[in-house]
């Protein structure tokens, strides 16, 4: 059995509209994140690392290579807390039209992330590289609640990144919209 469309998706980029997570209702406000950039066009969603800590989502969307706008759409919560409700990649102008699955990643790291799937290689070397590797993975992420971009560089020459941002400890699903004639539109991970 798959995962049941959720309703809201579509308007998962409404500055105002009132959204409930689990940490309870508030008002929306969007951020713009950096660019993902996208060398192959395969998406992979959520960290990937040791399968009993994090889980990619297993489906990998396809889209043309280039560079898609993210967005972190953020519930202000009554006690001046925000929570993550979505997590938007736009592939093209519009609303999306339909919804499709697009699996679900697991992260027991309070990590996601959102990348190039052939650049795994490059997130493994910067891993290896980088002496508090972990501690900057969370300061990118934190960066999705202030003013941080959540941008990730694996490489310098071609632009090459991850998407970072702060998670709960959980599964989380993620659909496709897509417009006329089955085109992408945009990738939602539904944080809610």
């Amino acid at each position: 059995m798959g995962i049941v469309i959720p309703e809201g998706l579509q308007r998962a980029l409404e500055a105002g509209r009132v959204e409930r997570t689990d940490a309870g209702a508030g008002p929306i406000t969007v951020r713009r994140l950096a660019d993902l950039v996208l060398p192959t066009g395969r998406v992979l969603v959520g960290y990937p690392g040791s399968p009993r800590v994090n889980e990619p989502s297993p489906v990998r969307p396809s889209v043309a290579p280039g560079r898609y706008q993210v967005f972190a759409s953020l519930v202000d919560l009554p006690r001046g807390c925000r929570e993550l409700a979505f997590v938007v990649v736009r592939f093209d102008e519009g609303p999306p039209v339909s919804w499709e699955e697009a699996g679900a990643f697991f992260t027991d790291s309070g990590l996601g992330c959102l990348m190039d799937e052939s650049c795994v290689p490059l997130l493994e070397r910067r891993r290896e590289a980088g002496a508090d590797f972990w501690g900057l993975l969370h300061e990118v992420r934190d960066g999705v609640f202030g003013d941080g971009d959540c941008n990730l560089v694996l490489e310098e020459a071609s632009g090459a990144n991850a998407i970072v941002f702060a998670t709960h400890d959980s599964r989380y699903p993620c659909f496709l919209g897509t417009g006329q004639g089955a085109r992408p539109v945009w990738l939602v991970v539904d944080c809610r």
